[in-house]
């Protein structure tokens, strides 16, 4: 084991860390609000992403794991919204204000 640190960033976060500009409020279909910087992020993401090569390049079979992982991973973020969700229905009169 070589016992590195775990970081849970992504591209977007690095590009903004070498200083590019955040930029305007953006709602992407199916991955929600966002910055133009976090839409180049997601990219990038998935350009260093392993699997993505692997399922291009692989069987039915490692496609059908790279589908899966995608849906654990959309499921965990889903998860990790939850408790933002219910703070967002408990404390706003108006949600859309409030958000």
């Amino acid at each position: 084991m070589i016992d590195l640190p775990k970081h849970k960033e992504d591209f977007g976060q690095t590009l903004g860390f070498w200083g590019v500009p955040s930029g305007s409020y953006l709602v992407l279909p199916f991955f929600g609000p966002s910055s133009p910087r976090d839409a180049v992020g997601l990219v990038g993401d998935a350009l260093f992403n392993p699997l993505t090569y692997v399922s291009v390049f692989g069987g039915a079979a490692v496609s059908a794991v790279t589908s899966g992982s995608r849906a654990l991973d959309v499921t965990d973020s889903r998860a990790d919204l939850m408790t933002t969700e219910k703070i967002v229905d408990e404390g706003a009169i108006d949600r859309y204000d409030f958000i």
